[in-house]
């Protein structure tokens, strides 16, 4: 149940003033603002402010530069740097400048490296030729192509039958290719080109940069790429000292004027007169003794604040703070909704609930001690939010365990409430049942304490979850109980009358009578025909999910019951087995048992939240605060 408190806060001062209110409201890092638009509308005195940012321009070519130089976008403290923007833009301007122009000499040595290793590679297969490259491309009157066919086409060259004055020298090969020289008339070098296709004969183009043989060649190339890989290490390590040098300075100059520019974006939640703005927003109430430092008296600024009751055109926005442990699971809050302002927060419940439902569903001491330590390995290993509730149900599943007697599915280790002998399966089953009539009149309450706060007398006297639905519920639920297990007996004609007949009677006429209670116009407007017919089908509905809750509870049961008759399989076939099948049938029994059901009851708890106690009394249609910062 902690939703803050928030106020609305208006401040007043001259326009000059504006950008050190701003900067005031970003630095408490606690105010919410609203358009003024939105409280304003209508209003022909006031007007927008001038949107055009000064600051944006530069504030991209920074980020463009520190992307460009690795450099991480760090805010640090900017007390002591004031340059103004001509001045950082220009340093902005040298800086890539000269980056840019130690980067292209440092693309051009990687990439004549990447051109060389190329033509080493090429040349390695034709390494064994000891002819010098120049005097073979010389030669007027026979063509030459490097390159390499499959090992399949150069062993049916022979029996190859063409005209064609073709001749393949093989200098290399492996288990898939040969490598060599195809040499042929140059008059016949089209028709010797179609030959060597249909030989599947993959040319190698050599670079005309090369000129020795190939081995004095490659020699060579390594030789200038080892020359090139100093003078790269070289060019990188002055970009690093030149970007190391300008770190500080473009780190300070990116705080400045990521700030600067989110101070000015304040400006499109602003209005102003010719000499005054008015700015509104939220702030919780905590915050608001600190907030009031930050507007010094120097700025001549007026500060109004407003009680969220007191605002009509603006919804509050919820911010919810719980405690160590109870906070894990605000993301099962959050996956439904958010509290509104005048709502409870459920995180509480939800927790402690959550966890309970768990420990009955999947009580084991061994396999909770299991899931605890996964989810703290987990936490410590990869911070998923998940693992930190996945600990704490499996410390609730261990305790349930103990009280079971149940350690990996053996319940001869210790003593304890073991759930598949004599009559305990009907009494977990009957506690299931008797746990959410508790739950479903906790929702009840907590829907009446909503409905009251919201000032919604339908919400909490007319309401199936409301008194009405109280009043109906469990004074049915009391009587029958007294009936069954005692001789007393509460049924009679005054007492249906109160707990049954007025109670359903109320909620069919909610609407009407809530309009009365407001003073609201149109009470009886209503047409009767539809109205008869929709509510008595609402009310059917009723009655109906009051009995469909309370056999969704059982499911609670129902699972221990379930997880114990699982665990008696995998004893039971670890038995039958013995020796080392049992040690095998026992691990891989229980680690099926952890992933699937830990899965499937995670789920069903989660389900049960939802659909049988949140849907009583939680609407989770709030908006989340999200302060300017």
């Amino acid at each position: 149940m902690s939703v803050q408190r928030l106020k609305m806060i208006c401040l007043i001062g001259p326009c000059e003033r504006f950008d050190d209110i701003a900067k005031c409201c970003l630095t408490s890092e606690s105010f919410q603002p609203i358009r003024a638009t939105k409280l304003t509308a209508g209003s022909k005195n006031l007007l927008p402010f001038e949107t055009d940012n000064p600051y944006s321009q530069l504030l991209d070519e920074i980020t463009s530069v520190m992307d460009w130089a690795g450099i991480p976008k760090e805010q640090v403290q900017i007390t002591d740097y004031d340059p103004d923007i001509d001045e950082q833009s220009a340093r902005i301007d040298v800086f890539s400048e000269r980056l840019s122009s130690l980067q292209s000499k440092i693309e051009a040595v990687e990439k004549e490296i990447e051109e060389n290793e190329q033509t080493i590679l090429q040349l390695s297969p034709l390494d064994e030729l000891d002819v010098e490259l120049d005097r073979l491309f010389s030669m007027r009157h026979v063509n030459i192509r490097f390159g390499k066919m499959p090992v399949t086409s150069y062993n049916n060259l022979i029996y190859f039958d063409s005209d064609t004055a073709l001749l393949f020298v093989p200098l290399n090969r492996d288990k898939e290719y040969v490598w060599g020289i195809a040499l042929t008339p140059q008059s016949q070098k089209y028709t010797a080109d179609a030959v060597l296709s249909s030989l599947y004969f993959e040319r190698i183009f050599i670079t005309d940069s090369v000129h020795e043989t190939p081995k004095a060649s490659i020699e060579l190339l390594k030789s200038k790429n080892e020359q090139l890989r100093c003078e790269l290490d070289g060019l990188r390590e002055q970009r690093t000292q030149m970007t190391t040098l300008n770190q500080s300075d473009l780190v300070k100059a990116y705080s400045k004027y990521l700030f600067l520019s989110k101070c000015h974006d304040l400006r499109q939640y602003a209005m102003r007169t010719h000499d005054e703005f008015y700015l509104t927003g939220w702030i919780p109430e905590k915050a608001l003794g600190k907030f009031k430092k930050y507007i010094s008296d120097d700025y001549d600024v007026n500060l109004i604040i407003e009680e969220p009751s007191e605002v009509k055109l603006e919804t509050p926005p919820t911010r919810i703070k719980n405690p160590w442990g109870v906070r894990f699971f605000e993301m099962f809050t959050e996956m439904y909704g958010l509290p509104g302002y005048n709502e409870l927060d459920p995180t509480f419940l939800v927790a402690l609930t959550y966890t309970i439902f768990f420990g009955i569903m999947f009580g084991d001491l061994g396999q909770g001690l299991v899931l605890m330590l996964a989810g703290i390995l987990l936490w410590k290993i990869k911070r998923m939010p998940l693992a930190r509730i996945i600990a704490v149900i499996g410390a609730s599943s261990a305790v349930c365990g103990v009280f079971y007697g149940s350690v990996f599915g053996n319940e001869d280790i210790i003593p304890g409430f073991s759930v598949l002998h004599g009559g305990n399966t009907l009494t977990i089953l009957l506690f299931a049942a008797g746990f959410g009539i508790f739950l479903i009149g906790v929702a009840m309450i907590l829907n009446i304490i909503n409905g009251i706060r919201q000032k919604d007398p339908k919400k909490y006297l007319f309401s199936p979850n409301g008194i009405c639905g109280f009043v109906f519920f469990f004074g049915n639920v009391a009587a029958a109980l007294l009936t069954v297990l005692t001789d007393v007996r509460l049924y009679s004609a005054p007492y249906i009358l109160l707990t049954t007949v007025l109670p359903l009677l109320l909620i069919f006429l909610g609407t009407p009578l809530t309009k009365l209670i407001q003073h609201k116009e149109g009470a009886f407007a209503e047409k009767w025909g539809e109205y008869i017919t929709e509510n008595l089908f609402e009310l059917f509905e009723v009655m109906l999910s009051f009995l469909s809750n309370v056999i969704s509870y059982v499911r609670i049961g129902a699972f221990a019951v379930s997880h114990a008759g699982m665990m008696l399989v995998v004893t039971s076939m670890a038995e039958m087995l013995g020796g080392a099948g049992q040690i095998a049938v026992l691990v891989f029994g229980n680690i099926f048992v952890i992933c699937l059901e830990g899965l499937i009851v995670g789920i069903q708890c989660l389900r049960l939240q939802f659909y049988e106690f949140f849907s009583r009394f939680y609407s989770g249609s709030g908006q989340p605060f999200k302060p300017f910062s």
